[in-house]
């Protein structure tokens, strides 16, 4: 009996060992219900020395278990002495702190090579746009995730993969990347599901207050609407751009002066007919 069986009689059974079989014999099914119920790829704890159930995935050849264990934040590194478990293929030998590429690679596993290749940058669930289905991706945005998040300053971030997907005509609408893109936009009724709570309840605040401010300019009511929602809008694209500036390590008052210099280069231009109708009711409701 291989030594990491006799470390886990109690273990048999758990959700982890199902879902390192799963990997093994390719049953995506089966694999993305145990992810989806809350068990973690990476639970070294109870089988410190065996495969992962991204290892065997990889030995297997099986890509979709792979893109699924990567959503879901899977290690893709090696462990020591697993070619001794009872899961491992026969004949298997990987160094420790080798990537789950050498596996793949070993197994002359050339599509799967590729993933893990175009990928090894991916460091959040929102980056897989080709694999995580639309709602989840909605839902990912409305808890607050960050379109911009980037594992290095050269790796690619959730918006510009959409992007990529956009200019090959896969970014149609419902789609997960027509959404990112929605949600890289300066803030909009349309877009404006696509904010996390906070944002969405501080933008109908800026609405609300908008609207009762209109009562000012009579006549003009819907011209000061929408040079009112134009501004709001300035603050959530300033706000967005300065929050992205940050996480890449910027000190905080340089990322302010940028984030305002990215606003004033890309101004969201306020409608003409707007202006003039608000601003003619002001001269016009003017003391003579």
């Amino acid at each position: 009996m291989p030594a990491s069986a006799r470390c886990r009689p109690t273990c048999q059974f758990s959700g982890w060992q199902a879902l390192r079989l799963a990997c093994r014999d390719g049953r995506l099914q089966m694999v993305q219900r145990l992810l989806d119920r809350g068990v973690v790829p990476n639970d070294d704890d109870i089988d410190p020395q065996g495969p992962t159930p991204m290892m065997l995935a990889c030995a297997g050849g099986h890509l979709a278990c792979v893109q699924h264990l990567s959503v879901h934040g899977a290690s893709r590194s090696c462990t020591a002495a697993w070619a001794d478990d009872d899961l491992a293929p026969n004949g298997l030998q990987v160094p420790d702190g080798e990537s789950v590429r050498t596996v793949a690679a070993g197994g002359n596993h050339d599509d799967l090579v590729d993933f893990l290749d175009r990928s090894a940058e991916w460091c959040t669930a929102l980056h897989h746009l080709t694999v995580v289905p639309a709602g989840r991706v909605r839902l990912l945005l409305r808890c607050g995730a960050d379109v911009h998040a980037r594992a290095s300053a050269a790796g690619p971030s959730p918006l510009d993969l959409a992007r990529a997907l956009g200019a090959s005509g896969r970014a149609e609408a419902g789609t997960g990347a027509a959404l990112v893109l929605a949600a890289a936009e300066a803030w909009s009724p349309r877009s404006h599901s696509l904010f996390p709570t906070a944002a969405r309840r501080r933008a109908s605040t800026l609405l609300q207050l908008g609207y009762m401010m209109s009562a000012a300019f009579r006549g003009a009511e819907a011209a000061w609407t929408e040079v009112w929602r134009t501004v709001a809008a300035l603050r959530a694209r300033i706000k967005e751009a300065f929050a992205a500036l940050t996480n890449q390590g910027l000190p905080p008052q340089e990322a302010a002066v940028q984030a305002l210099e990215m606003a004033r280069r890309e101004p969201r231009k306020i409608p003409f007919a707007a202006r003039t109708s608000l601003w003619k009711s002001r001269f016009q409701a003017a003391p003579a």
